[in-house]
């Protein structure tokens, strides 16, 4: 059933956006924990990046919505299968994606090719032929292909390096698989386009600028409504971030326009949310309730921990707009400087973000602690929240299977003894 909707509340945002991150509360006749692909496909994007504390970001927004069930090594054969069914590409950042949204990236293979540079200057044609010929004889890492980096600061890439990843911007090469954290790079084909044969494709598909593919009004109305649907309810700024749209020049004019064609189309809703600025737009099954998800039969999912990559929290002026946490990620900061930690992770408990755990381990003896640098209260503490914490500090520390944790700072320093002491309710001993 459509609902007319004029204005929603900060609340039903919240527990909208929740549920549409894959982190609300399951209906009793959903499977408790969904598969690793059925994740991927609802999300749409997970953003990849080099930081490991516990485990790479990635890892950690499937262990926040599987759990412990799925181990590091099944996660990553689950991400990057054979044959393929995943893709690496721009999108918010550097994400994997599903590989049936190949295709709606063409606008942006299209752009690159356009632009005729990255943040490097492209190779000589010589180097960018060589390439495709190895190429031609099967996937490779850069590093098999003539080296990835020069001597010196981990971004100074070699021109094979520049050229691989210029191949992979233009749609020439394509990543679907990794091998000990190196992208394997491979020739593209029809086959990505969900196609045995050019032929096959929809008659609308056409080729520009040296790329086949859906036209790039196509593609954007594709990824727009779609990023509707990853957030439930969003601004115009909002919905755009999710694939960063507005890169390489796009008018936020014509995608405000795309949106507003979805609108009349009832595709989509519009409305405003009270205390907001700008309008936001809606996708109906956000606001879709059935008898099923009613809180009698509801499962409530155990706090959790998320990486300050996940999709629930990775625009930071929305995360603020609707948790009210103001964050920024201080591994980038100097030690001395940062106020909640290296890589301090939020706490989210039902709908509330109510901390911030900074983790690392730590490998001694055969034993493995999980370290809770930092913990930050983000109000003034509860018995509540203070087992919230705890719960999903424990949880956290299965992901590594942690045999003991530690406690360092704790602000205020006042709850420290209490969350210490929740943790030693489980049968490993914090400190």
């Amino acid at each position: 059933m459509r609902l007319s909707v004029t204005e929603l509340s900060t609340q039903q945002v919240r527990d909208i956006a929740v549920r549409c991150a894959g982190l609300g509360s399951l209906p009793s006749t959903v499977p408790r924990h969904p598969s690793v692909p059925s994740l991927l496909e609802e999300l749409g994007a997970i953003q990849l990046d080099t930081i490991s504390t516990l485990a790479r970001s990635h890892e950690l927004v499937v262990l926040a919505r599987l759990g412990a069930i799925e181990g590091k090594r099944e996660i990553e054969s689950k991400l990057w299968t054979s044959p393929p069914t995943t893709f690496e590409y721009w999108s918010h950042a550097a994400c994997i994606l599903p590989l049936s949204s190949y295709p709606w990236f063409a606008f942006r293979r299209r752009s690159f090719r356009r632009r005729g540079i990255r943040w490097h200057d492209v190779p000589s044609k010589r180097i960018l032929n060589n390439i495709l010929k190895q190429l031609s004889e099967g996937p490779s890492t850069a590093n098999n292909l003539g080296g990835a980096k020069r001597p010196g600061p981990w971004w100074d890439w070699s021109e094979v390096k520049i050229g691989v990843e210029w191949l992979l911007d233009i749609g020439d090469v394509v990543c679907t698989s990794r091998t000990n954290w190196r992208r394997e790079y491979q020739l593209a084909d029809e086959s990505l386009l969900g196609f045995k044969s050019i032929s096959q494709a929809p008659k609308s598909w056409i080729t520009t600028d040296g790329v086949f593919g859906p036209t790039d009004d196509e593609c954007l109305r594709q990824l727009l409504l779609a990023s509707v649907a990853a957030l439930g309810v969003g601004t115009l700024e909002d919905v755009i971030d999710v694939h960063r749209l507005s890169m390489h020049g796009l008018p936020r004019k014509g995608l405000s326009t795309l949106l507003h064609e979805l609108v009349e189309e009832r595709l989509i809703d519009s409305g405003t949310v009270a205390g907001w600025s700008e309008p936001v737009f809606i996708h109906p099954n956000a606001l879709h309730h059935t008898h099923e998800d009613s809180v009698s039969t509801q499962l409530q999912r155990p706090p959790v921990m998320l990486s300050p990559f996940d999709q629930l929290i990775w625009n930071r002026e929305r995360l603020e707009r609707i948790f009210a946490m103001r964050y920024r990620i201080e591994a980038y900061t100097p030690a001395a400087q940062r106020v909640f930690g290296y890589f301090a992770m939020p706490v989210l408990y039902g709908q509330e973000l109510i901390a911030r755990v900074d983790p690392n381990k730590e490998r001694k003896s055969g034993k493995t602690t999980f370290i809770a640098r930092t913990v930050t209260f983000e109000k003034r503490p509860t018995a509540e929240h203070t087992r919230a914490i705890a719960s999903a500090i424990i949880s956290a520390g299965s992901w590594i299977n942690a045999d003991a944790y530690e406690v360092e700072v704790v602000s205020p320093a006042s709850a420290r003894s209490a969350l210490v002491r929740e943790l030693n309710k489980t049968p490993t001993q914090p400190t």
